[in-house]
C-alpha cells in the first residue's frame, strides 16, 4: 500500500517545487527593471554595516561598491527570472576594485567578505518582503525556500571566487579570514587598555595612533539621514587628514581624524561648524598618542550621549567643551538635573524663541565675565539690546542676574544640554 501511494507524494512535492519556481521567475522578472534602485538601497545598507569597504580616502570607492552591488543583484535576479543554475562567477571588475581599495586603505579580505554577507542579508530582507507582499500566502513558504537555496549557492560561489582572486592578487598576504585578531578586536583592545602589545594592535588598524587625533561619534537622528555623506563633509572640512572609521552595530559611527601635528583652531572650527542634516555628531578635543586616541573618543561618546538626552536631539556638531560641565552634572540623574534647572530658571525656562534669546544672552554675559559690551559684540547686537534683555531676564528670574549666579549659571548649562536652545 505504501509503495502505491509514494508516486502521489513525489508528484505533489514536484508540483510544489515547480509552482515555486514559476512564481520566483514571475517575481524576479518584474523586479529586473528596478535593479539600479535596489542596488542603491543595498549599497547604503552595506556601507552602514561595513564602512571600511568604501574608504573615504580612496577615490571612487563608493562608486565601485555600487557598481559591484548592481552587477551582483542583476545576476541574482536574472538567475531567478530565467531559472538558471547558480554558478561560481568571475568577480566583476568593480568587485576587484573594491577589494583593492579596501586593502590599500588597511582593510583585508575578511572586510570585503563581511560586506558580501551584509549585502546578502540586505538583498534577502528586501526579496522576502517582496515575496510576502506579492505572492499568495499558501505559496510563500515554498517560494522563499526555493529562492533561498539558490541565493545562498550564488553568494557562496561568489565568495569562493573572490578568495581565489585574492590569492592571485596578493599571494603573500594569505586569506586573512581567521587571524588571531580582527580590526574590531584590535580597536576594542586599544580603547579599553587591554592590548598586550599596543603598537601591534595599532598596526592592525592601519592608522597612526601616535599622532594627533580628534574623535567623532555620529548617529542618525532620522531614518532618512545619510551618515556617510555627513562624514564625508566633516572629513573634507578637516583635510588633509587621515581617517579611521568603525561602525558600532547600533547605527553609530566611530571616527578618528588624524594629523602629524596639532590641528589648528581654524581646522577644528571648520569641522565643528559643518552642517550635518539629520545627523547628531559628538566631537572630542584634539589629543595625541594612544591615550589621546582613547580620551578624545570617550569625550565624543559623552558628548553624543548628553545631546541625545534632549527630547529632540540637536543635529550638527557639538564639541565636548560645550557640554563637559553639564555632562558631569547630569551623569548621576538626568531627571533630577532637569528639576534643578527648572527650579532655578523659573519663567526663564519657557520654550519659546523670545525666552531662548534671553537665555543665550545671559549665558554669553556670564561667559564674558559680566561685560555687556563683550556680550553685544559676541551676539552682534547693540549694547542697548543686551541691557534690555538682561532687564527682562531679571524680571523672569525674580532677582538680579548677579544674585544666586552660580546656581543660575549651572541651571543654564543643564538646560542647554538637556533641553536645547
Amino acid at each position: 500500500m505504501q509503495s502505491e501511494a509514494m508516486p502521489d507524494v513525489v508528484n505533489t512535492a514536484e508540483l510544489a517545487v515547480a509552482a515555486a519556481g514559476t512564481e520566483v521567475q514571475r517575481l524576479a522578472r518584474a523586479l529586473l527593471r528596478h535593479t539600479s534602485e535596489i542596488a542603491a538601497d543595498v549599497t547604503k545598507s552595506v556601507v552602514e554595516a561595513v564602512p571600511e569597504v568604501a574608504p573615504l580616502g580612496i577615490p571612487d570607492s563608493l562608486a565601485a561598491l555600487g557598481e559591484s552591488t548592481e552587477h551582483n543583484i542583476g545576476a541574482i535576479l536574472s538567475m531567478f527570472a530565467f531559472d538558471a543554475v547558480p554558478t561560481a562567477i568571475e568577480p566583476p571588475a568593480a568587485t576587484l576594485r573594491t577589494l583593492q581599495g579596501t586593502i590599500s586603505a588597511g582593510g583585508d579580505l575578511a572586510t570585503v567578505l563581511r560586506a558580501f554577507r551584509a549585502g546578502h542579508a540586505a538583498v534577502w530582507e528586501r526579496w522576502s518582503t517582496y515575496v510576502q507582499r506579492e505572492t499568495e500566502s499558501a505559496l510563500v513558504p515554498s517560494v522563499l525556500g526555493y529562492s533561498s537555496k539558490r541565493l545562498f549557492a550564488y553568494i557562496d560561489g561568489a565568495c569562493e571566487q573572490l578568495v581565489t582572486r585574492h590569492r592571485e592578487l596578493y599571494p603573500n598576504r594569505g586569506d586573512q579570514q581567521a587571524g588571531p585578531r580582527t580590526r574590531q578586536a584590535a580597536l576594542a583592545a586599544l580603547l579599553d587598555g587591554s592590548a598586550a602589545d599596543e603598537r601591534a594592535a595599532a598596526d592592525e588598524l592601519a592608522y597612526d595612533v601616535h599622532g594627533y587625533h580628534v574623535a567623532l561619534v555620529l548617529a542618525p537622528a532620522a531614518a532618512s539621514a545619510n551618515v556617510r555623506e555627513a562624514l564625508g563633509d566633516l572629513v573634507a572640512a578637516a583635510s588633509p587628514v587621515r581617517t579611521f572609521t568603525h561602525t558600532s552595530g547600533d547605527g553609530r559611527w566611530f571616527v578618528w581624524l588624524g594629523w602629524d601635528v596639532t590641528p589648528t583652531p581654524q581646522v577644528l572650527r571648520a569641522v565643528a561648524t559643518v552642517a550635518t542634516d539629520g545627523v547628531v555628531v559628538g566631537m572630542g578635543a584634539a589629543a595625541s598618542g594612544i591615550q589621546g586616541f582613547r580620551r578624545s573618543h570617550a569625550q565624543a561618546l559623552e558628548t553624543l550621549r548628553t545631546v541625545q538626552l534632549r527630547p529632540t536631539p540637536l543635529t550638527g556638531v557639538t564639541q565636548h567643551c560645550e557640554i563637559e560641565l553639564a555632562a558631569v552634572l547630569v551623569a548621576g540623574n538626568a531627571d533630577r538635573s532637569r528639576r534643578y534647572a527648572a527650579e532655578h530658571l523659573g519663567l526663564l525656562g519657557a520654550r519659546d524663541e523670545s525666552t531662548a534669546r534671553l537665555r543665550e544672552t545671559l549665558r554669553v554675559f556670564f561667559a564674558t565675565g559680566g561685560s555687556q559690551k563683550q556680550t553685544a559684540a559676541r551676539l552682534s547686537v547693540h549694547a542697548k539690546t543686551v541691557a534690555y534683555r538682561l532687564a527682562r531676564t531679571e524680571e523672569l528670574l525674580g532677582h538680579p542676574v548677579d544674585r544666586h549666579r552660580t546656581e543660575v549659571e549651572v541651571a543654564l548649562l543643564i538646560d542647554h544640554a538637556l533641553a536645547g536652545p
